[in-house]
Formats: structure tokens, sequence, C-alpha cells
């Protein structure tokens, strides 16, 4: 067992960034903006562990730099008033350079090499495109297409690590190619709106969060390909000018076609950590007028959350699934307000009490202990608000 051991973490970042835009200034059926972007940013981390009379025993040093330089247009082309297209295109270049050292350590289950301080570089470039149809039934009811590409630089993870060289805790770019459908209606004098979209993106490199259990790390690393196939349903109704219901629901299936974890197992077909399939909400308003100037306010929401996986190892511990399963949570809100814009209510979150498993992790020592992490119990409180 460490006696004595303490740690001083420091961690500082600096940034900059610009951009200059060209916006088109026309009447007619071409419109379009344009632009330069650039970006830097500094980061500098101290990970030092000191023991009593031993300072800097056990450290890590990382120092990263990063310039990302981008060039954007994009246009709209009108060919009736109710056909519009959208296209647009992107180019990227993202220069990132380390500076890494770290000073190892031994003790019991903790096995952590020397890395002498070395530099890595590398950088990334992407063109991204995107083109989207629009058509405007009438002008309560519009449609649309999309398709897009999207990309995010490669990193490190500068972090302690059980890894032997700066190049070994680096991850790749992702990039990700998006097809989407909508369509988006308003009824009854726009008392009815009603929004649907459908989706599918393909991943290729799909950067994650993943715990490796071999080496006690927290790291982000790359998947190989990746689907997400979804559906959302936006309604919001307003019967009367003192009623407002506001629902709506969410098909995410979001898996891994390709992924080999690195140590042995393979997670293809497996749902994304943290990502339900199912979820959805509905809440209500209501405003009832007390008198001149003064109303009421009552409100009320629901939210569900289907099964989600917290590792995708699909980690069972000590008989603990690494896992949540579905869980629904209430609030409520009771207020006044006044003709100026002054509120104020009394709230209770999570109405009910429940207790949900927000996170569920092993401990970076390797001991095989089960960390585990809630959400906040039934809460009361009183806010004040004003609207100017």
């Amino acid at each position: 067992m460490l006696v004595g051991v303490t740690h001083n973490w420091t961690d500082k970042a600096k940034q900059f960034s610009q951009e200059l835009r060209f916006a088109s200034d026309t009447d007619g059926p071409l419109s379009y903006i344009a632009g330069l972007y650039y970006f830097h940013q500094f980061l500098d981390s101290q990970r030092p562990f000191s023991l009593a009379g031993v300072p800097n025993f056990f450290y890590d040093y990382a120092k990263i730099k990063t310039d990302s330089y981008a060039a954007f247009v994009n246009a709209d082309y009108k060919f009736t008033d109710r056909l519009t297209l959208t296209v647009g295109l992107r180019y990227t270049k993202e220069k990132k350079k380390l500076d890494f050292e770290q000073q190892g350590y031994t003790f019991g289950p903790l096995n952590y090499p020397t890395i002498p301080q070395s530099i890595d570089r590398f950088s990334d470039n992407d063109l991204s495109p995107t083109a989207s149809l629009r058509y405007e039934f009438t002008p309560d009811i519009n449609a649309y297409v999309t398709v897009s590409r999207g990309f995010k630089a490669g990193g490190w993870n500068p972090d302690i690590t059980k890894r032997n060289t700066a190049r070994e805790i680096r991850f790749d770019a992702e990039k990700v190619t998006n097809y989407e459908a909508g369509l988006k209606t308003q009824f009854f004098d726009r008392r009815l709106t009603v929004n649907l979209t459908g989706y599918h993106m393909e991943y290729d490199n799909l950067q994650i969060s993943q715990f490796l259990p071999a080496t006690s790390e927290f790291i982000i690393t790359n998947a190989g390909k990746a689907v997400i196939d979804g559906a959302e349903l936006e309604v919001i109704a307003r019967p009367s000018t003192w009623f407002v219901v506001r629902a709506g629901g969410a098909y995410n299936d979001a898996h891994y076609t390709e992924f080999l974890s690195g140590t042995g197992g393979d997670f293809a077909g497996q749902q994304f950590t943290n990502a339900p399939k199912w979820s959805g909400y509905i809440s209500g308003d209501v405003t009832v007028p007390i008198k001149d100037g003064l109303d009421m306010l009552l409100h009320g929401d629901y939210r569900y959350e289907s099964k989600v996986y917290f590792d995708d190892s699909r980690t069972v511990n000590q008989g603990l699934p690494y896992s949540r399963g579905g869980y629904g949570l209430l609030n409520a809100r009771i207020g006044v307000q006044t003709a100026q814009g002054l509120e104020i209510s009394v709230y209770a979150q999570n109405l009910t009490n429940k207790r949900v498993l927000l996170n569920r992790t092993n401990d970076l020592l390797g001991l095989g202990i089960v960390l585990d992490s809630y959400n906040a119990p039934r809460t009361y409180g009183v806010r004040v608000g004003a609207t100017f």
C-alpha cells in the first residue's frame, strides 16, 4: 500500500480562433457564403506524483500544439419558389505536435514504463462536401433530403499510460457520411407541429472512449467501422392559449460493424456504449390567469431511456453487469409569473425518488474494485427568474 502519496496535476490551455466570411448580396436565385478559418491551441499537462521525501518520483508531462486551417463555401440555389438546392464544400488541414515524457514506476500491480522525452507529429487533411434538397409543399409543410460528410482529426491520449512509446498513444481521424430525410409540418393554424426525421450514418475509424482492463487505462481509440440508423419524432400541440403539450421519441440503432478490441475481443454488432435504442419525453405547461398581470404556472415532464451498456467488453464484475436497464424520471414545477416577466416557482426534480445508475467502471489501479455513480435523489427547490 502506498503511504503519503500526493499529486498536484496541472492542465493549462491557450487557444485562438479567427473566421473571415464573405456573403453574397443579391435578390437572385443564387446566394452563397464563403470563408476562411484558423484555430490554434496549446495544451500543457503535468501529472506528477510525490512520495514523502521523494518529489516527482512518478510523472508524465505532455505538451500538444494544434494548428487547424479551413476554407469553406456554401450556396443556395432556388429553382422555384418551392424547390431549393443547397451545396457546400469544406477543406480542412490540421497539424499536431506532441512533446511527451513519462517517468515510470513499478509497485505491486502498478507497472508503468519509463518513456524518454519524445516528439510525435502528424497532419490530417479532409475534403467534406454536403448537398441538400428542400421542397415546400405549402408554407406549413416542407420536406428535405441531405447527404453530407464529416471529419474529426486524430490526436493522443497524453496521460499516465502503460504503453511504451508516444506513438502508441495516438488515435486516428474519424470520418462519417450522413444520409438524412425529414418532414416538417404545422396544422390547424400552427397549433399543431409535427416533425419527423430519419437518418443513416456510416463511420470510418469512429473515435470512442474505452477502458482497457489489461492496462487499467481509459483511452480514446478507433473502432474500424460503425453504423447508426435512427428516426426522431417531435410533436408540439397548443390546443389553447393556456395549455401546451410537447412530446417526442427517438429510435437509435448505433452499432459497430468492425471493431477488434486489440485485446482479443470482437465487438462487431454491438450497440454503442451509453447509447439507448429508445428514448422519449412528454411535457405539459399550463398558464392560468389569477388576476390582471398575474398568472399561475404549472409544468410537468417525464423522460425515458432504454437499456445502455457502460463498456464495450460487456463486463460482469463481482456479479455486477456493466449496464443499466431502462428508466424514466418525473419532474414538476408550480409558480407564478407577473406581466413584467418576474417568475417565482417551486420545483421538484426526480419526483418519484428513482435511483438510476449513471455509470459503472473499474478502478484505474486494476484492483478489481467496482466504481458506481448514481443520479441525484428527489430534489426540491425555489427558482426566481426574470424575462426582459
